[in-house]
């Protein structure tokens, strides 16, 4: 469904190309924070949470200038989707963190207003992800280390039974693990162009999954999906005008 609407999206803004004034086309690159949220439903497990953690994202930024307002744009993106589990209550202290690298391909129709120097930007669009590697690093109580500790003084797991850290690469299973992504994406920006050539971005970009984390191998099974907001810097330089190349 996300596929077919992208194709149809890229197909209208390229047919009406031919019906407005070419602008140009940019190529640039832009860096930034990532911030991830696992949306989920812990309820079924008790002092259970999930965190957003900080990661970066890295584009290539290319531009298609339809007309004065209107511009296609695409950001081959590395894009890091973190996030965190960790307990409460008697079990305070046991966490799980996940580092997860993905690699992107958003197309956008972006939306311009302002003046020749200050412009606003609105992005809308949808995005392709690939889940290329992953890393867990944590606590965990020794279930099997019981000492000689007093159940009734114990008011913590970790005061009866010790804990252990781990940081170790994450082994995909391809039972399970659901690698690739889609979602439907928006953001917002304002620029400056110091000359008719260049420009340079501020823009907030969210990414919303539509797919599971997981795929259907169990019953009952609770469904997790990213949901990221990337903090981009970026810079574009204008290389032709549409109507040389075309």
């Amino acid at each position: 469904m996300i596929k077919s609407k992208l194709t149809a999206l890229c197909t209208c803004l390229l047919l009406g190309s031919h019906y407005t004034r070419a602008q140009g086309i940019y190529l640039g690159f832009e860096s930034g924070v990532s911030m991830n949220r696992m949306q989920t439903n812990a309820s079924g497990r008790f002092f259970t949470n999930y965190q957003g953690l900080p990661g970066i994202a890295v584009a290539a930024a290319v531009s298609w200038e339809v007309n004065k307002w209107l511009a296609l744009q695409t950001a081959p993106t590395f894009v890091q989707k973190n996030y965190k589990l960790y307990r409460t209550g008697y079990f305070d202290g046991v966490f799980r963190e996940f580092h997860n690298d993905y690699w992107q391909l958003p197309v956008m129709a972006q939306f311009s207003f302002g003046t020749s120097v200050i412009q606003g930007f609105l992005n809308l669009g949808a995005y392709s992800a690939y889940w290329s590697s992953a890393a867990t690093k944590g606590r965990q109580p020794v279930m099997w280390n019981q000492g000689d500790r007093d159940p009734a003084s114990s008011n913590k797991i970790f005061s009866r039974n010790g804990g252990q850290t781990y940081n170790e690469k994450y082994e995909f299973d391809n039972r399970k693990d659901n690698r690739r992504e889609h979602g439907w994406l928006a953001g917002a920006g304002i620029r400056w162009m110091p000359g008719p050539l260049s420009r340079i971005y501020l823009e907030c970009r969210y990414y919303d999954s539509q797919s599971d984390q997981q795929k259907n191998y169990m019953l009952n099974r609770v469904g997790r999906y990213n949901q990221t907001i990337c903090i981009s810097l970026g810079y574009q330089y204008r290389l032709a005008k549409l109507n040389r190349l075309f």
